[in-house]
């Protein structure tokens, strides 16, 4: 799977779009569909386009764009670090890190695929900083199917 900061990616697709493709990667793997860069880059103004998502790669809505991709969800919803999947879940994992820069405390998050038991599949940064230094804060659990 192609990563967040490959140079033929949108900028901002590059510098936020940790979440976007992770849901991308789990569609990938669950029903085999490819993305090439392209299709990446169209896919990302097509959803700003139906408000699914933010030019900033903020996702509004995320059930929408795996069922749109072929890969049907029911719903989402958020749970803690130790939350473990049900067979027919699957998680997005938000690793949060903090640190001082020049006296001032700088947090931010950042998505990642798991197992369904909080271990890390894909992370689309490669090796995140977060995912290395920071902690496990939460969880997107999707329960599969429509």
């Amino acid at each position: 799977m192609i990563v967040q900061q490959d140079p033929y990616l949108k900028p901002l697709i590059r510098k936020y779009g940790c979440y976007y493709m992770s849901i991308l990667f789990n569609v990938n793997r669950h029903t085999h569909r490819g993305f090439d860069r392209k299709v990446i880059n169209d896919l990302y103004d097509f959803f700003i386009g139906v408000d699914w998502m933010e030019r900033d790669c903020y996702v509004k809505h995320p059930v929408e764009i795996f069922n749109y991709l072929g890969f049907q969800m029911r719903s989402i919803r958020v749970e803690g670090a130790d939350y473990i999947c049900d067979s027919d879940e699957i998680e997005i994992l938000k690793f949060e890190r903090s640190y001082e820069l020049r006296g001032e405390v700088i947090t931010y998050g950042h998505f990642v695929c798991g197992n369904g038991c909080g271990v890390v599949t894909y992370d689309p940064s490669g090796i995140s900083n977060a995912v290395r230094f920071g902690y496990l804060e939460s969880k997107r659990i999707f329960s599969v199917g429509g």
